[in-house]
């Protein structure tokens, strides 16, 4: 009773967008404990981790340069309309809860690896999704 009371108030008062996106944000969080993240390759390869909503940008960006057998090729995330170049920001705020494909492209081309990409104990397990 005490929390519908608490959501009819906050219906009725007169907030700013970033007051209601800040109220999201916390909804999300405490609703979606994890997110699950896919990191679409050039070569069609998809890395899959679980996060939390709470972990940044940079965390995603360090799992995958983990994965990598050169771990010094700059690259770049991107999701549907947005490309990730905030490390500080979090998976939550960056809406990619609860699930999001990222695409990752190589930012410079003289540095592409060649495939494959990833480390052995990765490669090893890779599965085919087909």
């Amino acid at each position: 009773m005490k929390a519908r009371n608490e959501t009819v108030e906050k219906e009725l008062q007169l907030r700013t967008k970033k007051m209601r996106e800040k109220d999201d944000l916390k909804m999300t969080v405490r609703h979606y404990r994890f997110v699950v993240l896919r990191i679409r390759f050039p070569d069609s390869i998809i890395l899959q981790g679980i996060f939390k909503p709470l972990e940044t940008v940079s965390a995603i960006r360090q799992f995958v340069c983990d994965s990598l057998q050169r771990e010094e090729c700059p690259f770049s995330l991107s999701a549907v309309s947005t490309v990730l170049s905030d490390d500080s920001v979090t998976i939550a705020q960056a809406r990619l809860v609860p699930a999001s494909v990222l695409n990752l492209s190589w930012s410079t081309p003289d540095l592409i690896p060649k495939p494959p990409y990833f480390k052995q104990e990765i490669m090893n397990t890779l599965t085919d999704l087909a």
